[in-house]
């Protein structure tokens, strides 16, 4: 899938639901996401919580972005997997990184709530653990999913 420079998340998601080789939930309702919001005490940024409306969750072949709504499978679940990546001491994760994804070897993707004022999606290496400066791996998260998109 073909991404512009900047692409509006509303669009891309039009066209990744009718993708091949995607599977997605429902959607998250708004009380699902200010109860998140609320257990995790952060603000979700607006191109993640418009995600969580609109499907919830997401597959894309192999890789796996936590989220919530009906039917989000269990290990996928954004609440859960936040809280146990940060009560692991030896990761360090600062409150404002919110995991979404894990990269399948320990260390996470997240991206940074407010009041942080950095876009993106930033790595988080869990053989550095606490006190590291994460990496900025993607612009913004409709880049960091076509870029999955464009491997199935």
């Amino acid at each position: 899938m073909e991404v512009p420079l900047r692409m509006d998340m509303d669009m891309f998601l039009e066209g990744l639901v009718n993708a091949p080789g995607i599977q997605h939930g429902t959607g998250a309702t708004e009380g699902e996401i200010i109860r998140a919001e609320s257990e995790l005490q952060i603000k979700i940024p607006a191109d993640y919580r418009l995600l969580l409306v609109r499907v919830g969750w997401l597959i894309i072949g192999p890789q796996e972005l936590f989220g919530l709504g009906a039917g989000v499978p269990p290990h996928l679940h954004l609440v859960r997997n936040a809280k146990r990546w940060r009560s692991n001491p030896n990761l360090g994760l600062p409150l404002d990184m919110l995991p979404i994804k894990e990269d399948g070897s320990g260390s996470l993707f997240c991206i940074r709530t407010p009041p942080s004022n950095e876009d993106g999606i930033f790595f988080w290496d869990h053989e550095i653990g606490a006190g590291q400066e994460p990496s900025i791996w993607s612009s913004d998260l409709v880049h960091f999913l076509s870029g999955y998109v464009e491997l199935l």
